[in-house]
Formats: C-alpha cells, structure tokens, sequence
C-alpha cells in the first residue's frame, strides 16, 4: 500500500526529469510515515529539476556568447564610400530595396505589359495635352487591357503585382511621353486603391475595389490644401458629427486634385473640429505632445462626387500633365455615413503620409519614357547638325557627354 502510494505522488515530478537524471528509491523506515518520505523526496526531485534548468540557461548563455563572438570575429566587407561613389556614378546593387526579378517572372510581366503598351503606341500625348483631357475611347482601352487591375488583389478581380512588376506597367502607359495616362492609372488603380485595401473594412474593400479594377468607378486622394502646402498637419479642413451623431460633416478646400472632374469617390483626410488647435507651450515635451495631438486629430472619410455640398473648383493644369485635370475640391457641410470612415478615427494623419510616400518613386516610371525620348531627339540632333563642316557629335564637349 505504502509504495503504490509513493508511486503516485512521484510520478508527476519524475516526468519533468530527462532521461538521464536518476532517481535513487530508498525503501522507508518502519518508523517513517509513507507520506513524509514522498514529501522529502519530492523536495529533492523539485531541487535536481531547478539545477537542470538553470544549467540549461547557462548553456544557452553560453551558445549566445560563442554566436556572439563569431560575429564580431568575422571580417568585415569592404565598402566604397556611398556618396562618392554617387558622383561617380558608382551603385552598389546590394543596397537596392528591391530584389532583382526572376526570369520567368518577367517574361510573365512582359506578356502582361505587352497589350498596354501597344494600345498605349497609338495614343497622341500631344493631342491630350493641347485638349487638357483624356478621351474616353483611350480610358477604355487602357481598362481593356488591364491597366488599373495591377496593385489590387486577386480577391478583389486584380492581379496584386509586386512593385518591380507595376513600375514595369506604369513605364508602358507612359511611352511616348503619355505623361498624363500613365499618373492617371497610378493614382487610380494603386494611390487610392492601396488605401483603401491596406486600411478599409472588408465590406469597403469588397464593394470598392472591384469597381476600380474594372474602371467602372475613379477614385481621387485629397490631402493638400493651397494654405497648408506639405504641411499636412496644419490642414484647414475640419469634420465633425452631425446633429443627431449619425454621420460626418465635412467643410473645407483640397488643392490640386487629380482627376476631380472625372472622379465617383474622393478619399478626403480632414481635421476633427475642436481637437489639434494651435496652444504654444514652453516645455518641449509638452509640445511635443501638442503635435502628436495634431496629427491624431485627423480622419479619412470616402467622400461621393454626388453628396449634397460637393464643388470641383477650377481647373489648375500643369505643364506636361494637363491631362489629368488637376482641380480644387470645395466641401461645403458635406454630409456622409459613419461608416464611410476609413480605418480608426485619429489614423487621417499615417494614412495620408503612406500613400503620398509608399509608391512615390513609381513616379519615376512616369517620366522614365519622356526622358528616353528625349535622349533620342538629343542623339539625333547632335549627329544630323553639321557646324564648321562637322557634325557637332564630333565636338569634345558632346563626345564627353
């Protein structure tokens, strides 16, 4: 009776011991209750598991140590000084954010990018530019072949390409100088729509989202204003809850609007009244805390081109661009749902500077065509211009250019 009891009571504690800690039995003395003599056994097993473990973390400080030294001990790589190089026309590839392509993934993104850009051959850029707008005919063929579909994922009919693979596509909507086309698609089918898929609820995604992707609604971003400039966080316009706290009231002005004429839905960031005023403080840690407020003030609301209190403003054209119909937005009380709020109220100020920052450098992709071009007529130029009897490509100053 005495040992079953004894195996009972130890059986529990010798499952925490591995199999090489051993456990000595030592039979009971005819004077010693069964029950004391598994306590005192038990407080040896609980002291042999406590050496176990803290030798396990002496082990593990040891490995960290021996990790640690080896990599202090390795050689160090050489690196050329990055800013020099920089004037020398020197790029260390492995600072690149992003990783070179794979083969036959690019050979799939050239399939994919080869019908954009033969629609895109037979457009005239001069001609939007001399009308100030993009014809519908052109909108079309661009949402044919798939031009807005790119950065939306495939639960929402997109196709979720990686940056690599969208710079690619935004590179052929802007051949032959298309400026215009290719900004619009970017704005459209990756700013707004990457909004409204990183921050938006599922219902915003599923219903929104796919009319992107197939053209069938535009989306513009609003956030600069013509007072405030860069300088999101003293932005004028304000939003507040409605009478019956049922919606939003949105009033104010966004500066340089892209595509506002044409658009169904603008993504407005605005400031809720009463919160993030200017107070100035002495204390530095107080005033940094009085910014934080600012910038938490703000929220994004999905804002109708058909709400009541909507106005686009006129139209303010850039050299090169005036086909995108860059406007002011004018917001006058407008109202909107509750749940026309994206993502959490006080988030307006990240969501702005994400999107006007994380794809800022497709941008380049725009222009990368125009400058191709202009190299060529630069090229021709040079070798077609006789001067002296010589074609200035034989002068020194352009043979070193």
């Amino acid at each position: 009776m005495q040992a079953a009891v004894r195996r009972t009571r130890l059986r529990p504690l010798q499952s925490l011991l591995s199999s090489r800690t051993i456990l000595h039995h030592h039979p009971p003395q005819n004077n010693t209750p069964a029950f004391a003599d598994c306590g005192a056994r038990g407080v040896a097993i609980e002291t042999a598991v406590g050496v176990r473990i803290s030798q396990q973390k002496n082990d593990e400080f040891a490995i960290i140590k021996e990790k640690t030294r080896q990599l202090l001990e390795r050689p160090k790589k050489h690196r050329d000084p990055f800013i020099k190089n920089l004037f020398l026309k020197k790029i260390d590839p492995t600072i690149l954010e992003y990783p070179e392509v794979r083969q036959d993934e690019m050979d799939e993104l050239m399939n994919q990018v080869e019908p954009i850009a033969n629609r895109v051959k037979e457009v005239d850029p001069e001609k939007i530019d001399k009308n100030g707008a993009i014809t519908e005919n052109v909108l079309t063929g661009v949402r044919n072949s798939g031009g807005f579909v790119h950065r939306i994922p495939r639960t929402h009919r997109g196709n979720d390409l990686n940056m690599v693979g969208y710079t690619a596509v935004v590179e052929a909507l802007s051949l032959e100088g298309n400026m215009s086309l290719g900004a619009l698609a970017y704005t459209m089918g990756s700013w707004s729509a990457r909004t409204l898929e990183k921050h938006g609820t599922e219902e915003q995604k599923a219903f929104y989202l796919p009319m992107i992707a197939t053209g069938e609604a535009a989306f513009s971003l609003c956030v600069s204003e013509e007072k405030t400039g860069s300088n999101v966080a003293a932005m004028q316009t304000s939003v507040r809850l409605g009478e019956d706290n049922r919606g939003y009231l949105i009033k104010g002005k966004k500066s340089w609007v892209i595509n506002a004429p044409n658009t169904d839905y603008f993504i407005v960031i605005a400031k809720h009244q009463g919160l993030g005023e200017d107070v100035k403080y002495s204390d530095p840690e107080r005033q940094f805390h009085q910014d934080k407020r600012k910038t938490g003030s703000m929220s994004a609301f999905i804002v109708p081109k058909k709400a009541p209190g909507v106005t686009v403003g006129q139209l303010k054209p850039f050299i090169g661009l005036r086909g995108l119909q860059v406007s002011e937005l004018i917001l006058d009380d407008v109202p909107i749902p509750l749940d026309y709020l994206i993502g959490k109220t006080g988030d307006g100020f990240g969501i702005a500077m994400e999107a006007v920052s994380m794809e800022r450098h497709v941008m380049g992709a725009v222009l990368l065509p125009l400058l191709k071009k202009l190299i060529d007529q630069a090229a021709k130029y040079v070798s077609d211009r006789h001067v002296f009897n010589r074609p200035l490509s034989d002068f020194h100053m352009i043979r070193v250019r």
